[in-house]
C-alpha cells in the first residue's frame, strides 16, 4: 500500500507463491478470489524478506487454516502472460 501511494498503478514485479493441495480423492481445493472473482489455488504476494516457500506455507495457513507440510516444487513461472491489471487499476507482472 506504501509503494502504490508513492507510484500510483504503473506496472510493478510482483512475486507471489500459489499452492496446490490435493486430497486424498485427488481433489484439487480452488478458492474464488474476492478481487477479481476468478477460481484459483491459494496463494499471494511475499512479504519483503520472506523466502518464497514461506510465504506459500503462510497463505495456505491465512486462506485455508491448514499446515502444509512437507512441500515440493511444482514449477516456477514468469513472463509477460502473468500481466495483471486489478479491478483498482494497479498492474503488476507476476513472477
Amino acid at each position: 500500500m506504501q509503494l502504490r501511494e508513492l507510484i500510483g498503478h504503473i506496472p510493478i514485479l510482483m512475486i507471489g507463491a500459489a499452492i496446490l493441495l490435493v486430497d486424498e480423492q485427488e481433489r484439487l481445493l480452488l478458492m474464488k478470489h474476492f478481487d477479481s472473482g476468478c477460481w484459483g489455488p491459494p496463494g499471494g504476494a511475499t512479504e519483503p524478506g520472506e523466502r518464497v516457500d514461506d510465504a506459500a506455507n503462510r497463505e495456505a495457513l491465512e486462506e485455508t487454516a491448514l499446515v502444509v507440510i512437507p512441500m515440493e516444487l511444482f514449477g516456477i513461472f514468469s513472463g509477460p502472460e502473468l500481466y495483471t491489471q486489478y479491478p483498482n487499476g494497479d498492474e503488476v507482472y507476476n513472477g
